[in-house]
Order: structure tokens, then C-alpha cells, then sequence
């Protein structure tokens, strides 16, 4: 209904938008970047108030949200110094930042280096809901959860602010209109006919919701994602601090699973969980079909592999696994548009694979799926003689059995005595128990 409602008014044109900032060398200073653009956009409001954080959705006759007037949302572009040396406009990617964080991390060196080698020009805004800005709402979300409303709904204008943003990067009057996007002799910087997505942690989990629901782009790269945050929680070192917030309203641990798992069901209208079978099959009207590359972190202490794994079977999404010996070098691009297989990287495709150590031959990629064992190991299994290392004797129980005779190695007990011989004569030790 949001979307529907936004884009329809939107049409084809650009929501209205202001360059507030042009840094270059040597206030930019960002190694890698030849310009960084700032401004805000205007997004439809529907949530009450200036729909800041603590602002909730306001239900009509029909129960779907009521229009509140606009409200401004930021936006920030890096340009590299590749790009602006080149003749060519570069590619869009639209960036999703991590987990309350803002539009800025994509200053961050990974994501500048991506713009520098790739040839791409990244454009982000905040993930409203879950920003900085709404640390506040979050703190006072844990200790009366009953205004969980508040952070549920602002997710979902926070998607509705990307889609926006989206559709400011694809229109011919948008950003490509602009003279903060353009040479100095004018032509264009950036290359306005594609749109890709990339996201990291919460721009992962939050970016399957909203491939889901965009109409602008037909490929995403979602890294380190995963879906259901009554599952993900629990399973976070950076849920640490926050439940440490929870635990003085909600005392018994017990209740605080319960509860994370009960809101689990107003959070699937604001995350991807509520999307997840419309990504890469059975599209919402007007919404493409995608293409998604899910980089997944295994042993990730912050967003557990299980979800992300319980996300992949969900769309039937395979899996491809290469040992960390291959390495892939890219020639050029993300493998978007250009004909490159991400998984296989050959030449032929744009990359080229090499090898540690060129005389040796690539290993085999381990087997998927069960793996039945040995013949020899299940009989030993089957028959209980499963051979086990001894353990390593202490100084004191080596010097003890080697003078009762014993080997220094052995886990047995003292040899036995001779027939016939009686305690006083045994050359060991004589032992607590023995009666004098």
C-alpha cells in the first residue's frame, strides 16, 4: 500500500531533491574518493508526527495507514577518482548500512575500495527504524515492549524511504540531472540505466525485504544476511547490551523469549521474514523477480549462519563453497552486466582463478549433502571399538606406576602379584589397603 501509493504518485519522475554539500580534496579527506555529494530527498510520511523516531502508523477506516504530509530524507554519493578520470559514466549501487548505523558508513575503507576498483558510484541513506537516530526508541522499546508498534512501523517507511531513494538514482530528472554528477566538461558521472543493491549485517537483513519489494533493481548482494530477529537476538553477542536494558522490566528469561517471539509477528511486516517467498520467485505486481548473492559469515557471532541458511532454503537458494586456497580475481565489475560468473571466475567470464602455488593441483571441494561413512569406521562404530588416545600421564602418576612397574605410557592397573607371595615380600610399594 505504501509503495503502491508513493511510486504511483512519483510516475516516472524523480521525487524533489536538494544537494546540500559538494566535498572535494582536501576537505574530502578520503583516500580513493574524488567527491562526496550530500543532500535530502522528499519521501511521502505515514506515520504521525514528523514521523521521527516513537512515530507509529495512524490506521484509516479501511485499517491501512493514512498519508501524513512529507517528510526529508538524507542521502550521500561517493564518487571515486577512477571515475572521475575516466570518460565513462560509472555504475549505481544502492548501499545498506549495518545495524544502527547511518548512510555514512559507506566512508568506510571496504566500501570505497569497492567504489575504486569496481568502477561504481554507491549511494546510501538511513535505514529509518533502525538508525542511529532511533537508539533512543530502542532503549525505551526494551523496557515496555507494548510500544514495539513504534520501531515495527518506522521500519517500514524506512524501505519505503530506500525504494524512494531508488527511484532517485534511476530517473532522468534525478541525480544524473545534476551538476554534482557530472564532469567538468558535463557529461554524466554515473550510468543511471542499471540499478544494483549491496548490503552488509543489517543492510542484509533489512535488503531481502526490500528486494522484495523494489521495482528498480533486479540484482542485490546481501552480506552476512539472515532473516527472523526472534531467531537472530538471542543468538547476538550485540544483543548483550541491549538485553541487559530488557532484563530489569522483563526479569525472568523465560518471559524475554517469549516475548521476542511473540513481536516476531508484528516485526514480518518490517523485515524480510514477511517477504522472503516474493525475493527470487512469485513477485508482487510490478515488482521483478531477483537475482541475489547471499555472502555468508560461518561461525558469525553477530548474525547467525542459521538463519541466513534457513533464508536460502526458503527461496532455494544452492549453495557453492570453494576452499579458501582458490582465490578469484575480477578483471573488472561485480559480475553485474558484464558476463561474470561470481562462482566459477574463470578468463572466459571476466576473471581468472589461481591457484597457491601453481605446481600443485586444486584440491577437490568437499562433498555436499550426508556423507556416508567408511565401511571400516561404522563397523568399529557398530561393534564399540573405537580406538581412543590415551591421555597423558602427570609427572606423579608416571614416577608412581614405573615403581609399581608399570609402563610410563599405560592406563591399566599394577601388574598383579606372583602366586604365593605375600604382601611383605612384593617388591612395590606396599600398598594403603594391605594389611600388615
Amino acid at each position: 500500500h505504501l509503495r503502491d501509493e508513493t511510486l504511483a504518485e512519483l510516475g516516472d519522475a524523480a521525487p524533489a531533491f536538494m544537494v546540500t554539500e559538494v566535498l572535494e580534496p582536501p576537505e574530502l579527506d578520503r583516500e580513493g574518493l574524488a567527491r562526496q555529494v550530500v543532500g535530502t530527498y522528499t519521501v511521502p510520511n505515514w506515520l504521525t508526527g514528523d514521523g521521527g523516531p516513537g512515530n507509529r502508523f495512524d490506521a484509516g477506516e479501511d485499517g491501512l495507514p493514512t498519508r501524513n504530509g512529507t517528510l526529508e530524507a538524507p542521502f550521500v554519493c561517493n564518487i571515486a577518482e577512477e571515475t572521475m578520470a575516466d570518460t565513462e559514466p560509472a555504475r549505481l549501487v544502492q548501499y545498506g548500512h549495518g545495524l544502527l548505523g547511518s548512510h555514512f558508513e559507506i566512508n568506510a575503507g571496504n566500501v570505497r575500495a569497492m567504489s575504486t576498483e569496481h568502477d561504481v558510484v554507491h549511494c546510501a541513506t538511513k535505514w529509518a527504524g533502525m538508525s542511529e537516530d532511533d537508539i533512543g526508541n530502542a532503549v525505551t522499546v526494551l523496557t515496555d515492549l507494548s510500544g514495539f508498534a513504534t520501531m515495527a512501523d518506522r521500519l517500514q517507511q524506512g524501505v519505503l524511504n530506500q525504494i524512494v531513494l531508488g527511484r532517485l538514482m534511476r530517473a532522468d530528472d534525478g541525480l544524473v540531472a545534476d551538476p554534482a554528477f557530472q564532469r567538468p566538461d558535463g557529461s554524466p558521472l554515473i550510468d543511471n540505466s542499471v540499478l544494483h543493491y549491496d548490503g552488509n549485517s543489517q543492510g542484509g537483513i533489512m535488503g531481502l525485504m526490500l528486494a522484495a519489494v523494489s521495482p528498480d533493481f533486479e540484482r542485490a548482494v546481501l552480506g552476512v544476511p539472515g532473516m527472523n530477529y526472534s531467531m537472530l537476538l538471542p543468538r547476538s553477542v550485540d544483543f548483550d547490551t541491549y538485553e541487559a536494558v530488557m532484563e530489569p522490566a522483563y526479569s525472568s528469561t523465560l518471559d524475554r523469549m517469549l516475548i521476542i517471539s511473540v513481536i516476531q509477528m508484528l516485526w514480518d511486516r518490517g523485515e524480510g521474514a514477511g517477504y522472503v517467498h516474493h525475493v527470487v520467485d512469485d513477485p508482487l505486481p510490478g515488482t521483478p523477480a531477483k537475482n541475489v548473492l547471499m555472502h555468508v559469515a560461518y561461525g558469525d557471532h553477530q548474525v547467525s549462519e542459521l538463519s541466513a541458511l534457513v533464508q536460502a532454503r526458503t527461496m532455494g537458494v544452492g549453495t557453492r563453497r570453494r576452499r579458501a586456497r582458490r582465490v578469484v580475481v575480477r578483471d573488472r565489475g561485480l559480475g553485474f552486466g558484464h558476463g561474470a560468473d561470481p562462482v566459477r571466475g574463470d578468463a572466459a567470464a571476466g576473471g581468472r582463478r589461481l591457484a597457491r602455488g601453481s605446481a600443485r593441483r586444486p584440491r577437490r571441494s568437499p562433498p555436499e549433502g550426508r556423507v556416508p561413512l567408511r565401511r571400516t569406521a561404522h563397523r568399529r562404530l557398530r561393534r564399540g571399538r573405537v580406538p581412543r588416545r590415551p591421555r597423558r600421564l602427570t609427572r606423579v602418576e608416571r614416577v608412581s606406576r614405573q615403581r609399581r612397574g608399570a609402563g610410563a605410557w599405560s592406563r591399566c592397573a599394577p601388574p598383579r602379584r606372583r602366586r604365593g607371595a605375600s604382601a611383605r615380600t612384593h617388591p612395590g610399594p606396599r600398598h594403603p589397603h594391605t594389611r600388615r
